[in-house]
């Protein structure tokens, strides 16, 4: 089943936000990229090239910037799912458990998967 309401008036496909969108969903893919390297290969303190104050300093920053990302994408896109993603009955349940169980992990699939579809879809028009 297609979208029955125009997917065009809901805010987040508004252009001016589609960067913003994008550079979150690509941070939080290379902290979950990163996290997944380091249990794979077993990081350990001597092997990371950072020590002491530049270690604290750039953990904090990345720390700040990917949990406001987290937030920026999973509220949008939790937001996207409610209002205009009208996909078949099981697809749309799927969907919505990836994003609310996945939490910031399902919303950037989410957004890779679904969303990026329909914005370059509709594209062309404007807000």
């Amino acid at each position: 089943m297609e979208e029955s309401r125009p997917a065009a008036k809901h805010w987040t496909l508004d252009p001016a936000l589609q960067p913003y969108y994008l550079g979150a969903s690509v941070i939080l893919a290379v902290c979950l990229l990163l996290g997944v390297l380091a249990n794979i290969f077993s990081w350990t303190d001597a092997m990371i090239p950072l020590k002491g104050w530049a270690l604290w300093v750039s953990g904090t920053l990345v720390g700040i910037v990917a949990a406001g990302s987290a937030l920026f994408v999973w509220f949008s896109m939790l937001s996207y799912w409610w209002q205009s993603d009208h996909t078949e009955r099981g697809i749309s349940a799927f969907w919505l458990g990836l994003i609310l169980l996945g939490n910031w992990v399902g919303a950037t699939i989410y957004y890779f998967v679904v969303f990026r579809r329909v914005e370059k879809r509709i594209g062309g028009n404007s807000f």
